[in-house]
């Protein structure tokens, strides 16, 4: 998984070794780096959870001399091509470094910045228009899962992907910008910078992707013919793939309802041995206009100002993604590194990872028994279409990263008509000479906010079900163990970013990355 940028500088300048010197500069580097990235941090919590972006345009010009200072970058990649002997730790640093200021060096650019913003803002403000009603994006999902009339699903489809249409051009724009700050960089375009710093190797991610699809062709096909039976129809359409088993879904919305949710998470992860009450962690759950509909974990200033902001609702779904955010603070709140770049796992894929075990507590037979209450049938209905969901999310994502690898290749051609030509190839459905005219990969948030960072939730998926498997081996079960969440956070939090990535593996799972637990989790028996 893990690679390293070996690009030949910029410029002949070479600075003198020293390891006192280098040392104190990282220190005083990594220092004032930290500070402004809380100081953005916070900023960025006022926008997302009310709206307002003037907290953010007061820091912006901070953050782009801090993190888009050439002669700061260059003096890391100096460091970084070095071949000089560094301590353990200080190599890490000026690795994880360069990581960091590659791709924030080119987010600081003040016309991507300006853009990045602008589309935030949009999105946060953005409610979907429906039968002349306003509508948030979990309202629409509820919609689409359990409505039983075809057109109001498909109304309730199209009215969220109206904000496709006006990201379309800005997302074309930002993709643009970011590989001319990239190759500004000696690197070859934008995504580059982007598996540099997810620690991924390109050849050996689309081997992986190709894999996993190849694996669960077969029983993809079969889940799709399962939603045909479900729905008695002979072709589907997009609005048709969200809808879930309404009798189910009504169950679990009242076994959870919203005001319930925390309590249940808090529970959970009490009887795993994490005492969310004790963590110094600040929550927004209740949605509001203004306030963004996603889900999020902002670690401020780790591990004392960790924050996380969702919008709670009804049912096992929105209970899931309080679980996976909570995952996140709980890896911020229990690092225990000194240094800014150490103050993470040592990927994002890691973290998602994580993210992903924690959100997974919710799949399990002894939790949904002995939280809510659930019979054996109810638990295996909920376990087919939890494998269900997991297979299809792994298609979308499938997708995800083909278009936006296509988007930074040629970010001048429009890539709507490669989306559905993917579409067809990995979903298996048919397409309309309508359908085909929506541009509904620019929905997707992360093109905007986080290039190429998708392909880390594939990766998640194998490293949280790797992860689960050893939990297993080692002590039967992921929850209701109280052993378990001091294990996670002494093996897998508390080191930070120390390892790289595939010893992190080793460490917490005993093997390096693989598919074979994840297809496990996935292909019913």
């Amino acid at each position: 998984m893990d690679v390293s940028h070996t690009k030949t500088q910029l410029t002949n300048t070479r600075y003198p070794i020293a390891m006192n010197e280098v040392t104190t500069w990282l220190n005083n580097t990594e220092e004032q780096l930290e500070s402004v990235a809380r100081q953005m941090s916070a900023a960025q919590w006022t926008l997302y959870s009310e709206g307002k972006r003037s907290e953010v345009d007061e820091k912006t010009q901070a953050f782009q001399e801090s993190f888009g200072n050439f002669e700061t970058w260059k003096r890391v990649q100096e460091l970084h091509l070095s071949d000089t002997v560094f301590a353990p730790q200080t190599r890490r640093r000026i690795e994880l470094l360069y990581r960091i200021l590659s791709r924030e060096h080119v987010r600081s650019r003040p016309q991507i910045h300006g853009t990045i913003t602008d589309a935030v803002s949009q999105l946060t403000r953005f409610r979907a228009k429906l039968f002349e009603s306003s509508y948030t994006d979990s309202e629409l999902q509820k919609i689409l899962n359990a409505e039983p009339d075809r057109a109001t699903r498909e109304a309730a489809w199209r009215a969220r992907t109206e904000i496709a249409h006006s990201l379309k051009q800005p997302i074309l724009d930002l993709a643009i910008l970011r590989n001319k700050a990239a190759r500004a960089l000696g690197f070859s375009g934008f995504r580059e910078i982007g598996l540099l710093t997810a620690g991924q190797d390109c050849n050996n991610l689309k081997h992986t992707l190709k894999h996993l699809k190849q694996s669960t062709d077969e029983e993809w096909v079969k889940c799709v013919q399962r939603q045909k039976s479900r729905l008695g129809l002979e072709r589907l359409r997009p609005w048709d793939m969200h809808f879930e088993d309404p009798e189910l879904n009504m169950q679990l919305a009242r076994l959870l309802p919203k005001e319930e949710t925390l309590k249940h998470m808090k529970q959970s992860f009490l009887e795993m041995g994490i005492d969310l009450d004790r963590s110094e962690l600040t929550m927004d759950m209740e949605s509001r206009d203004g306030k963004s509909q996603h889900a999020y974990c902002f670690p401020i200033d780790p591990p004392h100002d960790v924050r996380v902001l969702a919008n709670i609702s009804d049912g096992l779904a929105s209970c899931e993604t309080l679980f996976h955010e909570m995952g996140h603070a709980v890896q911020a709140l229990n690092v225990k590194q000194n240094f800014y770049s150490l103050k993470d796992t040592p990927n994002d894929a890691l973290s998602e990872g994580c993210a992903q075990l924690f959100a997974y507590l919710c799949h399990e037979p002894e939790w949904l028994k002995h939280s809510l209450k659930l019979d054996d049938k109810s638990i295996a209905r909920i376990q087919t279409r939890n494998r269900a969901k997991r297979l299809a999310s792994l298609r979308w994502m499938l997708i995800w990263v083909a278009v936006e690898e296509a988007i930074f290749q040629n970010p001048q051609e429009d890539p709507t008509a490669f989306f559905w030509d993917l579409y067809e190839e990995i979903i298996g459905l048919e397409t309309t000479k309508e359908l085909r005219g929506t541009p509904v990969w620019a929905r997707v948030p992360h093109f905007v906010t986080h290039p190429i960072y998708v392909q880390n939730y594939v990766v998640a998926e194998l490293v949280a079900s790797q992860l689960k498997a050893e939990i297993v081996r080692q002590f039967g079960s992921i929850w209701g163990r109280p052993e378990v969440g001091p294990w996670i956070i002494r093996h897998c939090f508390e080191g930070g970013a120390e390892l790289s990535s595939t010893e992190w593996l080793i460490k917490c799972t005993g093997s390096e990355l693989g598919i074979s637990d994840y297809i496990a989790d996935v292909i019913s028996n």
